[in-house]
């Protein structure tokens, strides 16, 4: 593998990344239990899926070959960000009914709130979320590669929230 495959790799990878939130559904799915759940797709779900293992094999690959601890520092590190994304693809999501918002992480317990102690909505250009602010239970972010975040987010809207869009 030489540093041409590298490069050619992370371009395809920073060109498909933007695209994701197209192949996304606009509609949250109905559970059993009569919640909407907002979750990450199987899409999204592909892509950190081939980008972990494109980390990991990169970061194999210059653990071989190269001396120098500062690469092989951000080789791991690579890695480590690779593995944080799948992690945070396949485990996050939130179920949501006309009054109750129920999110579940893997970096945080179960958390349940009140749609109307939502108080603020704003999006972040940046990083593609939504940042929903509450009473009680800190901060949500509702990433926009989340399949049925629309849904989310007129729900979270029609409880009376004024977003700052």
């Amino acid at each position: 593998m030489n540093q041409t495959f590298c490069i050619t790799v992370l371009v395809l990878m920073a060109l498909v990344f933007p695209l994701l939130p197209a192949l996304v559904s606009p509609s949250a799915k109905i559970l059993i239990n009569g919640c909407k759940v907002v979750y990450y797709g199987a899409w999204v779900k592909g892509f950190g899926v081939i980008l972990l293992g494109l980390a990991s094999y990169v970061s194999f690959w210059i653990l071989k070959v190269s001396n120098n601890l500062s690469v092989t520092i951000a080789s791991a590190m690579l890695m480590l960000l690779s593995l944080a994304m799948v992690l945070e693809f396949y485990f996050t999501r939130f179920e949501f009914t006309s009054d109750t918002v129920f999110a579940y992480s893997f970096w945080r317990k179960k958390r349940v709130l009140r749609l109307s102690g939502i108080r603020e909505i704003v999006y972040a250009p940046n990083f593609r979320w939504f940042v929903l602010k509450a009473e009680s239970k800190g901060v949500l972010a509702v990433s926009m590669l989340m399949s049925g975040v629309r849904d989310f987010i007129d729900e979270v809207e029609s409880g009376h929230v004024h977003p700052e869009l």
